[in-house]
Parts: C-alpha cells; sequence; structure tokens
C-alpha cells in the first residue's frame, strides 16, 4: 500500500513538472534562405527582434524548399532502410554458406576425398539450401 502511494505521488509530481512551458529553440540548420531573410529583418535599425524575424520568414517561407526538402529526407530515409537490408541479407547469405560447409565437413570422408568448398565443389548444395534454386541439369 505504502508502495501504490508512493508511485501514485511520483506520479502526480512528474505530470505536474511536464506541464510547465518549455523555451523554443532554434532550428538546428536553417536554409540559405532563411538566414537571408532572418538577416534582412533584423537590419542594424528599426529591425524586429530575430525571434519575430525567423517567425515572420517562417511563414514566408517558399513551400517548393519545405516541400523539397520533406521528399529528401523520406529518399534518404529509404535509402537507409534499402542498405540495412541489403546488410542483412548478404549476412544472412554468409551464414547459410557458412552452415552448409560445416554440414559438409561434418559427414565428410575421414580419408580427405570430400570437397567442402562452396564454390566449387558444394555450389549446387548452396544454391538449393540458401538460395532455394533447383539443380539445373
Amino acid at each position: 500500500m505504502r508502495t501504490l502511494l508512493a508511485s501514485l505521488a511520483l506520479l502526480l509530481a512528474t505530470s505536474t513538472a511536464d506541464a510547465k512551458p518549455r523555451k523554443a529553440h532554434k532550428p538546428a540548420a536553417q536554409s540559405q534562405w532563411m538566414r537571408d531573410c532572418i538577416h534582412e529583418r533584423t537590419g542594424p535599425t528599426d529591425g524586429v527582434s530575430p525571434a519575430e524575424a525567423r517567425r515572420i520568414c517562417t511563414a514566408e517561407q517558399p513551400e517548393d524548399e519545405v516541400e523539397a526538402t520533406k521528399a529528401a529526407l523520406v529518399v534518404a530515409r529509404l535509402n537507409a532502410k534499402v542498405a540495412k537490408a541489403k546488410a542483412r541479407a548478404a549476412k544472412a547469405l554468409d551464414a547459410c554458406a557458412q552452415a552448409v560447409t560445416d554440414r559438409c565437413v561434418e559427414l565428410a570422408d575421414p580419408t580427405g576425398g570430400t570437397d567442402c568448398n562452396v564454390d566449387a565443389g558444394l555450389r549446387a548444395e548452396f544454391e538449393l539450401v540458401c538460395l532455394g534454386k533447383p539443380p539445373t541439369k
């Protein structure tokens, strides 16, 4: 019961602590257009504050640049997924080839008459087990 009350008090304390307003952060990377726009608005005399200039420039920012950046980000994320999938597939094929070679070594004739090289002697076995290709005649 004491633990339940303590966890409830902790939950209430953290939920009220998270409700306080946060300070807005400047974007990590701004485009050249955005930097030029802010520079124009904050001029040496009669200029607005940088925060106000940023709000104005964000509202005036051309949609083409925003949409192009979003599309580039989507393409970059998809390319990263493809690269990761290729790496996983290559790793799986290597592991399968190693398993075929290990099986060959286990079942090999002790006199040394068996070729357990995946590239030469076990190519058909590798293609059948790892790639799912039926043997060619």
